[in-house]
């Protein structure tokens, strides 16, 4: 009996253990990179010359998935997002339908993992962003990498 109740024990702690650590990480990789909302315009811009061209639905769902990586990632899977951040999105895409940007929400991670011309795009600008001197240290955030596990 002596050893089942250690055993116990021992399954409680390491559980816990797990929880304490599973719970850093995902404060850690939920961290936004950004919060200054007054660089949507610039973050846009680069999209925009990044991408060249006509931007169509997927140029601004891949937009949308860059803003809300960089400004809010636990957007992804229900966490909530800044306040005023869909606004920026909205003034800097053109977006006047607020719902358009929370209803794509649902959609980008699956277009991130599935497609690889909307992930290869979205790292390109990302990569972009993180060395732009306009973003700088002061503004980015030290946060895991897109594509880290």
């Amino acid at each position: 009996m002596t050893s089942a109740i250690v055993d116990k024990i021992k399954r409680i702690e390491s559980a816990r253990t797990s929880l304490r650590m599973a719970r850093q990480e995902s404060e850690m990789a939920s961290k936004p990179l950004l919060s200054d909302l007054h660089l949507m315009p610039h973050l846009y811009n680069v999209f925009k010359s990044v991408r060249g061209g006509e931007l169509d639905i997927t140029a601004r769902k891949e937009f949308i998935f860059i803003a809300l990586y960089l400004y809010s990632p636990s957007r992804f899977f229900g966490g909530k997002m800044p306040k005023g951040l869909r606004r920026a999105i909205g003034e800097a895409t053109g977006t006047s339908c607020a719902n358009v940007i929370s209803k794509s929400c649902s959609e980008l991670y699956v277009l991130y993992s599935v497609y690889t011309d909307f992930r290869e795009n979205v790292e390109k600008v990302i990569s972009l962003i993180c060395d732009d001197a306009t973003f700088g240290a002061s503004n980015l955030s030290a946060r895991a990498d897109l594509g880290q596990t």
